[in-house]
């Protein structure tokens, strides 16, 4: 577990890690320049949306069919929260339901390569993995919004880790997993600078996860949603 702890960071290079490392409860550099407020407001940003889409999360309605993987409405419905809060704190655009669409198709083709390649995370090893971020987040330098969100959408913290946690950070290490995989069958020329490394790593996820795409069947089962 520590070896992939430590390796998070070259997930995040080939930009394959849950909004989790990059959103509102995230410990960056620039998190560190972050006051009070603006921690607050990220919270409340995210409170509000997940309020918004509260009903949606028990959806258990099969909108489409990556492969054999189903992606729930209730799936679309937290992607769709974690990538609205996240464009409102960044103030970028707001996502369209095929951006959220076709973020949720990316994890459901990681998720056939993880099993594919047999690294998919075991139970005993999600919950571990839940166990260091739980640490992480309470030792970080903004743990205060995951506070301000609980409090703001009415559940304990207990709640958030043993309920909400679980697919955002199962889906993570099913990244981190897949990443190391993939970087492990990357040879590291004597004399590559790391981040020569990491573009060939780089590159070859982005050319096998190409190739899992051309044979992956995509069916969509709800034409309401605007995601074709």
């Amino acid at each position: 577990m520590k070896k992939i702890i430590m390796l998070v960071g070259l997930c995040l290079v080939l930009s394959i890690s849950s909004f989790i490392y990059n959103g509102v409860f995230a410990s960056s550099n620039d998190k560190k320049t972050q006051n009070a407020d603006e921690i607050n407001k990220s919270g409340e940003i995210l409170s509000q949306n997940a309020k918004k889409y509260k009903e949606d999360l028990k959806n258990e309605k099969v909108i489409a069919l990556i492969g054999e993987e189903k992606i729930l409405y209730k799936e679309f419905a937290l992607k769709k929260i974690m990538l609205e809060s996240k464009a409102e704190i960044k103030k970028t655009k707001k996502p369209t339901n095929k951006d959220v669409f076709e973020e949720l198709k990316e994890d459901k083709i990681s998720i056939v390569m993880a099993k594919q390649m047999d690294v998919y995370p075991t139970e005993a090893e999600v919950k571990e993995y839940i166990s260091n971020m739980r640490k992480a987040i309470n030792e970080s330098d903004n743990p205060e919004a995951l506070t301000y969100f609980t409090q703001n959408y009415g559940i304990s913290e207990d709640e958030y880790w043993n309920e909400w946690s679980e697919p955002l950070y199962k889906q993570s290490l099913i990244n981190i997993k897949l990443g190391n995989a993939l970087a492990s069958k990357v040879p590291q020329e004597k004399g590559d600078s790391r981040e020569e490394y990491n573009k060939k790593v780089k590159e070859n996820y982005v050319k096998i996860k190409d190739t899992f795409k051309e044979q992956i069947k995509v069916d969509i089962l709800d034409n309401d949603l605007g995601i074709t």
